[in-house]
């Protein structure tokens, strides 16, 4: 949250329940979290006093203590009928400075009134999925696809067709794991915010000192790049021939055998090296103070860092990062349902790191959309991190932000990947929080577009119906 009681020896909340007039059913999530951070020396405690108040949406209030984090938990009823939200909450510190906000400025983590998702609009999805799958299964496309969907911050739907892997007889589920191949590169750019909020990186600082300090020697040009230049592909970078790739598996190797095209900050040029970069960076920051700088022991913490701050705050079940030991001995990695799938170079995890299930991505969307609450209300990323992403000033006016693309037209947000014979994409529209994930074994790469154009226009179809219902 915003505010800080640093300096407190006591906090008290204050809490102002409204309750709405809509006649409808309201899903609501039972529990809305609040952390107040750089809470040190601090004793909490609530009066919230069930038998004293008149709206009985509140069942009760907790306040705890986790380090330096104040967590105040609410839990509402779950049966509610009616709109019940919090509208304002009154913070009083020991100095007697009172602060009231309200809900809008609590970045989501109130409980707010939430629009049911209409039942025919998920009928509706459903049958374009179906019509999708009917279409390219009678093409010989694909063996299998897995898609969920999002509205306002709730999974309305999750479907799966075929088969993983057919040979082996594997379906697939809502719950089979794919490689995501670049559509994990919003979750690396979600664990630079994450750091960057925890202060551990800096996003705009040269990369100089950091070069300077590890003893890495890289050309000239790698010194005046930063961060954010990597994420958003604008640090002079080209694409890196696949043959090279393969070469070494030293991403540093590459560095040193490849030309920069541009001078960094100068124009943007997609590269899957640019985020390989970006990822062994990230990593570089947080381990260099202990010593950490041979790029097998910096991929190992990068995934632990993208499975501690990323993966697991945000609630995905089923997703995991790619496993590096399994990379380096054997170029393949195996996945829960016993899937082999082709990985390739070592030099290239941070492009596309994650494994994940459509149920997981569906987590991911709903964090996207809350600025960085999770579906469970734990801030996983600042709101100010989370927004900087989606913008394409970072691109230099091009239509990308922080690994996500950015469609003008219909103003959404969408990345795409491939490995092997798994496709994935990620869509998701800011305003209503309606958002689509999907996986596909593709048994013809070459009907591959086709089937994203299909799925590109049923997202927008589906995403002008709930614009004209006024879900904005």
């Amino acid at each position: 949250s915003p505010l800080s009681a640093r300096y407190a020896s006591q906090v008290t909340f204050n809490f102002l329940g409204r309750s709405g007039t809509q006649a409808e059913p309201v899903h609501c999530s039972n529990t809305a979290n609040l952390i107040f951070a750089e809470a040190d020396h601090i004793s909490c405690s609530s009066d919230w006093d069930p038998a004293n108040q008149s709206d009985d949406s509140i069942l009760d209030i907790s306040c705890h203590l986790n380090g330096r984090h104040l967590e105040v938990i609410i839990r509402f009823r779950s049966d509610l009928l009616s709109c019940h939200y919090v509208e304002k909450l009154s913070v009083k510190l020991s100095s007697n400075i009172e602060t009231m906000i309200d809900a809008a400025s609590c970045q989501g983590a109130l409980l707010h009134s939430q629009r049911p998702c209409l039942p025919d609009i998920r009928t509706r999805l459903e049958s374009k999925v179906i019509a999708v799958w009917d279409k390219h299964l009678r093409h010989d496309s694909f063996n299998g696809m897995a898609v969920s969907a999002v509205v306002n911050g709730k999974v309305i739907s999750a479907q799966a067709y075929g088969f993983r892997d057919a040979a082996r007889d594997i379906r697939a589920t809502p719950h089979t794991v794919f490689s995501l191949g670049s559509s994990g590169k919003p979750f690396v750019s979600m664990l630079s915010a994450v750091l960057a909020d925890e202060g551990l990186v800096d996003l705009d600082e040269p990369l100089a000192q950091l070069l300077s300090a590890t003893g890495i020697r890289l050309p000239n040009v790698y010194m005046r790049m930063t961060l954010r230049q990597l994420l958003s592909m604008t640090a002079g970078i080209p694409y890196v021939d696949s043959r090279l790739e393969q070469r070494f598996d030293d991403p540093f190797d590459i560095c040193r055998n490849i030309e920069i095209v541009d001078e960094p900050g100068t124009r943007y040029m997609y590269s899957n090296f640019s985020y390989a970069v970006a990822g062994y960076f990230l990593a570089l920051s947080v381990g260099e103070k202990d010593g950490l700088c041979n790029y097998q022991d910096l991929a190992n913490l990068f995934l632990q860092l993208l499975e501690e701050k990323v993966v697991t705050p945000i609630g995905m079940k089923d997703a995991r990062p790619e496993e590096f030991q399994f990379l380096c001995q054997n170029g393949v990695q195996l996945g829960t349902d016993h899937v082999r799938d082709e990985i390739g170079s070592a030099a290239m995890l941070p492009s596309g790191p994650v494994k994940a299930s459509v149920m997981d991505t569906a987590q991911f969307l709903i964090t996207e959309y809350q600025q960085g609450l999770s579906p469970s209300l734990r801030r996983v990323a600042s709101k100010e991190r989370i927004s900087e992403r989606h913008d394409s000033s970072v691109s230099l006016g091009y239509d990308g932000g922080m690994g996500w693309f950015i469609d003008r037209n219909h103003r959404f947000l969408h990345i795409s990947g491939q490995w092997a014979d798994a496709v994935s994409g990620l869509k998701l529209d800011p305003v209503t929080g309606f958002g689509i994930s999907y996986s596909l074994s593709v048994r013809d790469s070459t009907q591959v577009h086709s089937i994203e154009m299909d799925v590109d226009r049923l997202f927008i179809e589906t995403l002008g119906e709930l614009r004209r219902q006024g879900l904005q």
